[in-house]
């Protein structure tokens, strides 16, 4: 997987002037405390600096933190509960639904050692105290420089004034800015006006460089005349505000007035941009309604050249900006123009315009992702101004907020998605676009908690969808819920499902219904099967760089590989797919796709590997139980199985069994049932772990997975070998029958071990040897050793055959048995138990799959669901009935389920 970079900040767009002393003392401040932070009026150069520090820092070898510098820029964050979401964005840790961000920040960043910078802090002051005091408490080694017009008030935090430029250091930058701006000529003799228009401008930087932006056709003289008539204008000014931003005013404000009449229209309305914005953007917001949109652009340029918007050059495109103060100051032009309302609503509709041009067909889902991120602040800001106002203009903000689902869906910002499109869907609506948010909603929800607790899903009835889309959304939704109780109704949901996506033309519902449809096969063990479905979606996702369709359609094939003994494949595979879907920053997928490759590495017996990419995981749902990343229980509870931790493993299994707290039937319960039941047995406490078996047995009858039936079956002849090992042959040769049909190789050396293991107790054979040997090398072969405990059992197991039979005879049965491939030993197993003696009568001469039909009667199961659990015809359990009614001497089910309860059963 891709190392993590060691930091976020950006080239530097312009030469770093001056600032010795400060520099040398900011970081030899930093070197005592943990939080600093620069102080200072706006435009007095904090940012700047701030920025020169961190990237000395990182240069340093010594200083340098080991996990990185990491930039946030708070300036655009509008609400204070953004100021996590912020820094999570920023650091790529996805947020957790219904859990403080600041905690999951702080969780999060425990054990890391970085340097974070939080620019632009003052309107956000109170978030930004409580996220830095908790930080500092909570991650010992992060270290904090923040920016702010005023200091934080926090225990333990540094306060830095950034005062002006020196003399000299203002001169400079001037000159250098003049010389950028107008070329070497541009302050030729005019050394003592440049200081004068440093000093008249308190050597701000931020002044000093609009001033200089101004040499291109002003002198130094004409410049400095222009400053002493706006101050004298400002003198009558408010005298509550600080002198130095009365000086910054006097400079952006002279540098307005100085603009043409059209520049300052342009200039004033670019100011509702809360981000960037591109060309496009700038015509459609700031031009005259059908207005010649390269005067626009003309415009724009002139602007830039004069430093009121910042050009920003990315790889394949220029953006453009307003500096945080400037926009500020344009929007009380807009203001006092009249137009603010008018502006806002052409940037609402141009943001509407662009969101449903790039979702309506997307052929490249990272080009499109990334076009809808650079609109990020400003899609915010269109639906705060849209949302629930009249029409036309929530109608815009209803029709962007559908536009964004995907985006929202993909990228972790479910969060933020899901409360736009709860806004948006009140009050309900009977029309197309009120389809496409709820169905929207609805496929949020799906990956953003257990899905009995999301009112969106409850509310979607897909048949009754008129939207092509949304219904086909809607029936995405409705199979992805079932998945969870019913693989054999989601299949062909899935299918109807992938039928409506292609019809609509929804690439992305197309393919993930179809990986659904796999998922059911590969539930029930039919793995060539789910490959074959799933491949189409592999195809076209990758051909559509989907991420997301295309890391869980390699799950198909990961898990495939992973259960019919290709465990080296399945580790690879599972890498890929992690890898796949990392740049997306989504929970739900990485979180799942890591837990199914974690399945992968314990199994090749690489549980800290396993542990390692947990990690985060783990962390993050720790103390947060509603978070829904499916499987993460399951895997976490069979590393700790395998490395020997039982008290753990428990924990975890029964996270997953507290679902049926909420339903009846949960395939993640499903599957925890026997880890719980090995952990437990494990302990000692067999009583409890019967019972548990006992109780989970109709999740046995829900769902057709051949695994879980083996691994339940596994588990009862554990329980019962000690007081009845007759039975745990029996069990253990029909769980073993079981994964042999279902091609369960991963799991059919546990069957050899454990049948060899019961019959070496009184019995020592040559076969026993060959058996085990042929277990091993096929062990070797899939690169699947046993776990730790497996290994001492089987050791206790060699020993015991090796003192009986003699090193000789031991050696060269082992040779011989390594010879023989994993089938031939199951087949050598199955044929030799058939001449086991057994007797006519009693329990002693039932079948194991007659066993397991005198226990599923006696939990009051039908022939019917008998044999959709066991696999069978209803004629076939009747067969079986007959044969058992003749060995016990019963005759009828009443009987035979009295027999069965006064069984002895085993005891602690």
């Amino acid at each position: 997987m891709a190392a993590r970079p060691r930091h976020n900040l950006g080239a530097p767009t312009s030469a770093f002037v001056g600032r010795v002393e400060e520099l040398a003392g900011v970081r030899a401040l930093m070197r005592r405390c943990r939080l600093v932070t620069l102080t200072g009026v706006g435009g007095c150069g904090k940012s700047r600096l701030a920025d020169a520090v961190c990237r000395g820092i990182l240069s340093s070898e010594r200083d340098a933190p080991g996990d990185g510098v990491w930039w946030v820029d708070l300036g655009s964050v509008t609400a204070p509960e953004e100021v996590a979401d912020a820094c999570l964005r920023v650091y790529g840790i996805r947020r957790e639904p219904d859990r403080d961000p600041v905690d999951t920040l702080c969780t999060q960043l425990a054990d890391r050692d970085l340097l974070i910078g939080l620019d632009t802090c003052e309107h956000v002051l109170d978030a930004v105290a409580d996220l830095t005091d908790r930080l500092l408490r909570s991650a010992p080694a992060v270290t904090l420089l923040v920016t702010s017009r005023e200091p934080l008030g926090v225990a333990g935090e540094a306060v830095c004034r950034v005062p002006s430029l020196t003399a000299q250091d203002a001169v400079d930058l001037f000159r250098l800015r003049a010389q950028l701006a107008a070329g070497e000529a541009a302050v030729d003799g005019g050394d003592e006006d440049v200081a004068a228009i440093c000093a008249r401008v308190d050597r701000l930087p931020l002044a000093i460089e609009l001033a200089a932006s101004w040499t291109r056709i002003l002198s130094p003289r004409q410049l400095l005349s222009g400053l002493d008539d706006r101050f004298r204008l400002l003198t009558g000014g408010s005298r509550r505000a600080i002198p130095r931003h009365q000086t910054l005013l006097a400079s952006i404000a002279w540098s307005h007035d100085l603009l043409t009449a059209p520049e300052q229209v342009v200039f004033r309305r670019l100011a509702v941009f809360a981000g960037s914005f591109d060309l496009d953007g700038a015509a459609a917001v700031a031009g005259d309604q059908g207005g010649d949109s390269d005067e626009v652009v003309d415009l724009l340029g002139r602007l830039v050249d004069k430093s009121l918007v910042v050009c920003e050059r990315a790889e394949h495109e220029v953006r453009y900006r307003l500096l945080d103060t400037v926009r500020h100051f344009g929007e009380d032009r807009l203001t006092a123009a009249g137009e603010l309302s008018e502006v806002r609503d052409r940037h609402l509709e141009w943001c509407a315009r662009r969101a449903e041009s790039a979702a309506a067909d997307p052929q490249d889902y990272d080009s499109w992702l990334a076009s809808v991120h650079a609109l990020g602040d400003n899609v915010r800001a269109a639906l705060d101004w849209g949302l629930g106002d009249d029409e036309p203009r929530g109608e815009l903000a209803r029709r962007l907020a559908a536009a964004m689902v995907m985006p929202w869906m993909l990228t972790g910002r479910t969060h933020e998605g899901l409360g736009i499109l709860r806004r948006a869907l009140a009050p309900a609506r009977d029309d197309a676009l009120h389809e496409r948010l709820l169905a929207g909603a609805g496929l949020i929800e799906m990956i953003s908690g257990p899905v009995w607790e999301q009112p969106a899903i409850g509310a979607i009835d897909p048949e009754r969808f008129v939207d092509p889309v949304a219904r086909a959304r809607g029936l995405m939704v409705d199979c992805f819920v079932t998945f969870f109780s019913d693989h054999a109704a989601c299949e062909p949901r899935a299918l109807a499902a992938t039928a409506a996506a292609e019809a609509a033309g929804d690439g992305f519902c197309r393919d993930l219904s179809r990986v659904l449809a796999a998922f059911s096969l590969t539930a029930r063990d039919r793995h060539a099967e789910a490959v074959a479905v799933a491949r189409p979606a592999l195809e076209s996702s990758r051909a559509r760089r989907d991420r997301f369709c295309t890391g869980f359609a390699l799950c198909i094939e990961q898990y495939g590989a992973m259960q019919t003994g290709d465990l080296r494949r399945s580790v690879a595979i599972g890498r890929e797919m992690v890898d796949e879907v990392a740049p997306l920053g989504d929970y739900f997928a990485i979180g799942t796709l890591t837990s199914n490759l974690t399945l992968a590495l314990t199994l090749a017996g690489e549980t800290p590997a396993a542990r390692a990419i947990m990690r985060p995981i783990v962390q993050s749902v720790q103390t947060a139980p509603d978070v829904d990343v499916v499987g993460f229980q399951v895997a976490m509870g069979h590393v700790c199985l395998h490395d020997g931790e039982w008290e753990e493993a428990l924990l975890w299994f029964q996270r997953g069994l507290r679902r049926l707290d909420h339903v009846s039937v949960d395939w993640t319960a499903a599957r925890s049932i026997a880890g719980a039941v090995e952990a437990l047995r494990r302990l000692g406490r067999t009583t409890e772990a019967t019972e548990l078996l006992d109780r989970g047995e109709h999740l046995g009858t829900a769902f057709e997975s051949p695994q879980l039936r083996a691994d339940l079956l596994t588990q009862r002849a554990l329980l019962v070998s000690a007081d009845d090992p007759a039975a745990a042959f029996d069990l253990h040769h029909a769980a073993l029958a079981v994964r042999r049909d279902a091609g369960l190789r991963v799991f059919q050396p546990d069957s050899l071990d454990a049948l060899v293991a019961l019959t070496t107790h009184d019995h020592a054979s040559e076969q026993a040897v060959r058996v085990l040997a042929a277990g091993s090398a096929a062990r070797a072969a899939m690169g699947h050793p046993r776990s730790r405990t497996a290994e001492g059992e089987h050791d206790d197991v060699v020993r015991r055959l090796r003192e009986a039979l003699g090193d000789d005879t031991f050696a060269r049965a082992w040779a011989e048995g390594s010879d023989l491939s994993l089938d031939e030993a199951v087949a050598l197993v199955q044929r030799s138990r058939g001449a086991r003696d057994r007797p006519r009568t009693g329990w002693a001469s039932l079948t194991p799959t007659e066993l397991e039909v005198v226990r599923l009667v006696a939990a009051g199961l039908s022939n019917t669901a008998i044999g959709q659990q066991l696999f069978m015809s209803r004629s076939t359990v009747k067969t079986h009935l007959g044969h058992v009614f003749e060995k016990l001497g019963a005759s009828n089910r009443i009987e035979v389920a009295a027999l069965a309860s006064s069984r002895p059963a085993p005891q602690d």
